[in-house]
Parts: structure tokens; sequence; C-alpha cells
């Protein structure tokens, strides 16, 4: 009778072998579940990041397919590590695209600059934006008959649209193109408009910005990425690149 109770029981040694037998398993699942989370997490981060970068550039590629060269405000920031342009044309835009109560016509006046701004956190942590603004027509009409000069200051940022989140630099270059077809840099004092402006925006994504708390950590980064030349060449984890070449030329 002993002899098949001890049989159909489990001896101790068998019951800790068996605890740790469980506890490989579920240490080695949740091992699985966390890596596919957090696989899930980078790839939902870049495609996010992907999206708002080509969205952004969409928006730009709008704006300058009808170019107006006079009156181009044009400034590079090449004091710090990161440079961040600033650019200010005409165009021409639909009177839908503008506020009804301040268009005439379709000439406007359109500016982008990368500004830092706060994320309303307790942290006071702030990310850096593409932000966008148009002057509408009837105040641009006013200032060319009146022979005024367009203001260079920048609009509260309140007042602006937010084109692309989370950027490290925005570069506007205008270039003029050689009878041979090769593009160089245009000189602003050249007799003529520039044929092409490439367009380059670096982004990061959610993991490298949660890193950048400061104003400072944005505007003169080298840590954690390194200088711009390693992000832009060799591809640092956490950094998209996106470049663009419009043609500013309405017959090509």
């Amino acid at each position: 009778m002993s002899s098949n109770q001890s049989s159909a029981g489990f001896t101790l040694v068998e019951l800790l072998v068996a605890m740790v037998i469980g506890t490989i398993i579920t240490l080695t699942a949740f091992t699985v579940i966390r890596e596919g989370s957090d696989g899930y997490n980078r790839m939902s981060s870049k495609t996010k990041t992907r999206t708002e970068a080509r969205e952004g550039l969409t928006q730009i590629s709008r704006d300058f397919a009808s170019f107006q060269i006079g009156h181009l405000d044009w400034k590079k920031d090449d004091s710090s590590t990161w440079r961040k342009d600033e650019v200010r044309f005409l165009t021409r835009l639909p009177l839908s695209a503008q506020d009804k109560s301040e268009a005439s016509n379709s000439l406007c006046r359109v500016t982008y600059f990368v500004a830092a701004n706060s994320l309303d956190t307790a942290d006071e942590a702030v990310t850096q934006s593409l932000y966008r603004h148009t002057e509408n027509s009837e105040s641009v009409m006013e200032t060319l008959t009146t022979g005024g000069a367009f203001s260079s200051e920048r609009r509260p940022l309140e007042e602006m649209g937010l084109i692309v989140y989370d950027v490290l630099s925005f570069h506007a270059d205008f270039l003029t193109r050689s009878e041979s077809g090769v593009f160089s840099e245009w000189k602003e004092d050249s007799d003529e408009g520039p044929d092409s402006v490439r367009i380059t925006v670096q982004v990061v994504n959610d993991a490298v910005a949660a890193r950048l708390a400061t104003e400072s950590d944005w505007q003169k980064m080298t840590f954690p990425l390194g200088s711009p030349d390693d992000a832009m060449n060799n591809r640092i984890d956490g950094v998209e690149m996106y470049q663009l070449t419009l043609s500013l030329n309405p017959d090509d």
C-alpha cells in the first residue's frame, strides 16, 4: 500500500525541478514578448517619423511648385553644429489655401524655419519642429504696391503651422544648372534666378528625441549622435534623412 502511494506522489526534488522548468519557460516567454513589443514600438516610431517627414516634403513641394523669384529671403545658419536654414519666398496658392478674409488673389509669401517648442510635460522637455507660415495675398499685394519691405521677423509659434516634429536640421540649398546639366550653388548676387532648390530634412525617432531634453541639446547637439557628417554619411540608428530637388523652372 505504501509502495503505491509513493509512486503516485512527487518527491521534493521533482517539485523543485518542475518549478525551475516552469520559471525558465515563463522568463523565456516574457523575453520573447518584450522583444516583440520593443520591435513593434521601434517600427511604429520609424513609420511615424517617415510619414511625417514625407508629408512635410509634400507640402514644401506644393509651395515651391509656383515659386516666384522676387523677394526671396534666404538665411543659412552655420553657427551651430546642426544647420537650420530659414527661407521666405513668394509663391502662388489657391484662394482655398488662404484665410478668406485676407485673400485677394493667389500671390502669397511662405516662410519655413525650425524652432524649439515645449512638450508641456512636468520636466519641461522640448522638441524641435519645422514650422510654416503663410502671409496671405491681401497683405502681400499691399506691401508690393506701396513699395514697402517684407518683414523678416518671426511670428509667434502659436500662429505658425507645425509641419514636421522632431527635426534635427533643415537645409534649403538653391542651385543653378550649367549647360552640361551640372548643378552648383546659386549666388544671391547672380543676374539670373536659381534653377532648383534642394531640400534636406533630418528627423529623429522617438527614442533619440527622448534623449534630447533641452533646447541646447537640439541646437548644438554632438551627443549621442556625433557630428552632422556622421549622422548623414554613416546612417546612425535613430536618424532619418530625406532629400528632394525641386525645379524652379516652370518649363521643366
